[in-house]
C-alpha cells in the first residue's frame, strides 16, 4: 500500500461501486444498486449486508491487501453453514468493525465519543461469543447436519489460513507504520493478533475431521490464549481513549 497501512480511506462498499451513498436514503441506494446491476433484494439491513457480500465476493481475497476496516473480510471470509462456523464469522466481523472504526480515529486524529462507543459493542459482541461458542452444544451431531456441516467444515479449512496470513501480514504494515501513535496502533497489533489466533484455533479444529460434528475437546473457542488476546485488545482501547473511557 502506498501510505503503509493507512493506504486508501475507507469507501462504503456501495461508493466502491460507484454508487453515492452520502446523504442517500437507504431505499435510494438499493434502487440505484438494482439500476446498476438488474439485480433485486429485500429492502432491510439484511439485504444491505448481501450486497456488500455480493460486492465483496469476486475479490475477497486478492493478493493485494484492500485497507477496507482495516484490511479484514467482511465475516472474516467464513461461510454460514453451522452454527460453529457463525462462532468465527460473527467474531471476525466484530474485529473487523473495530478496525474500521480505529481506521476513522487514525484518519480523523480525533479520538471521539461515538467511534468508542461503537467498539464498545464490537467488544461487547465478541465477549458473549467466546462464552456461548465455548459450549459443547455447538459440537453436538444435531447442530450439524450432513450436507452443511462438510460444507462448514470445507469453508473453515479453506478461509482460516487465508485469514491468518492476511491479519498477519497487516499486524507487520500496522508496526511499521511511523504515523499511527503507540496508543492507537497498540489497538491495532491486539485486534490483528485475535484474529489471527481465532484463525489458527479454528483451522486446527477443523483440520483432521473427516466427517462433522467437531469434537467437544477440539472446540476453537474454549481456549484461554484466545480470550486472553480479547482482553488485550480491551485494555488497549481504554487507553487509546481515556477521557472517553471516563464517561
Amino acid at each position: 500500500m502506498s501510505r503503509g497501512w493507512r493506504g486508501e480511506r475507507h469507501r462504503h462498499a456501495l461508493a466502491a461501486k460507484g454508487v453515492p451513498t452520502k446523504n442517500w436514503g437507504i431505499q435510494k441506494a438499493f434502487r440505484k444498486y438494482r439500476q446498476m446491476t438488474g439485480e433485486w433484494r429485500d429492502e432491510t439491513w439484511g439485504g444491505m449486508d448481501k450486497i456488500a457480500e455480493d460486492i465483496a465476493a469476486s475479490g475477497l481475497w486478492k493478493d493485494e491487501v484492500p485497507n477496507h476496516y482495516g484490511g479484514i473480510p467482511s465475516w472474516g471470509g467464513y461461510g454460514a453453514y453451522t452454527e460453529y462456523e457463525i462462532g468465527a464469522g460473527h467474531m471476525a466481523e466484530a474485529a473487523h468493525c473495530i478496525l474500521g472504526a480505529m481506521q476513522d480515529t487514525i484518519e480523523m486524529d480525533r479520538h471521539v465519543w461515538h467511534k468508542y462507543a461503537h467498539i464498545q459493542e464490537e467488544l461487547d459482541l465478541i465477549e458473549g461469543d467466546l462464552e456461548e461458542y465455548s459450549r459443547d452444544i455447538y459440537n453436538e451431531p444435531h447442530m450439524w447436519s450432513k450436507e452443511y456441516g462438510q460444507m462448514s467444515l470445507e469453508s473453515m479449512r479453506e478461509n482460516s489460513p487465508k485469514l491468518k496470513a492476511r491479519a498477519e501480514k497487516l499486524w507487520i504494515l500496522a508496526d511499521q507504520d511511523e504515523t499511527i501513535s503507540q496508543k492507537d496502533k497498540r489497538v491495532l497489533l491486539a485486534t490483528y493478533d485475535f484474529i489471527s489466533h481465532l484463525a489458527e484455533n479454528v483451522e486446527e479444529s477443523a483440520r483432521s475431521v473427516e466427517k462433522p460434528p467437531i469434537p467437544a475437546e477440539k472446540n476453537a473457542y474454549d481456549d484461554y490464549q484466545l480470550k486472553a488476546r480479547f482482553y488485550k485488545i480491551k485494555e488497549a482501547i481504554e487507553e487509546a481513549f481515556p477521557e472517553e473511557a471516563k464517561r
